[in-house]
């Protein structure tokens, strides 16, 4: 979930009571990264994973955004996502390996 917020969203907080300030000065943060629970999280992760998954050629259903597929003369991968949480399917087996080997680059 710690996607990279883009330009357009700002999103500062303020340091924690128990830090170590070296410079007084330095008392608020701007995130660079989205976090678990933020509210622009989930959509900043879906954003960053589906930009990967358009790059590794699959494509996002009509029907349900959550499920991605890519298909070719010989084999078929499929990809439903929850949350944060991903199942991945598909035939032959090669192609789901070889589609767990892309994803992790």
């Amino acid at each position: 979930m710690n996607s990279v917020l883009g330009d357009d969203e700002i999103v500062y907080l303020e340091q924690p009571k128990d830090y170590a300030q070296k410079d007084a000065k330095r008392y608020v943060f701007r995130l660079v990264k989205a976090l678990y629970g933020l509210k622009q999280g989930a959509k900043s992760w879906y954003d960053s994973l589906s930009a990967a998954l358009y790059e590794l050629k699959f494509t996002r259903s009509d029907a349900d955004h959550g499920v991605f597929v890519r298909k070719s003369t010989d084999s078929l991968v499929a990809l439903a996502v929850h949350v944060d949480d991903c199942l991945v399917t598909g035939f032959p087996t090669k192609s789901v390996q070889q589609f767990k080997v892309e994803i992790n680059k």
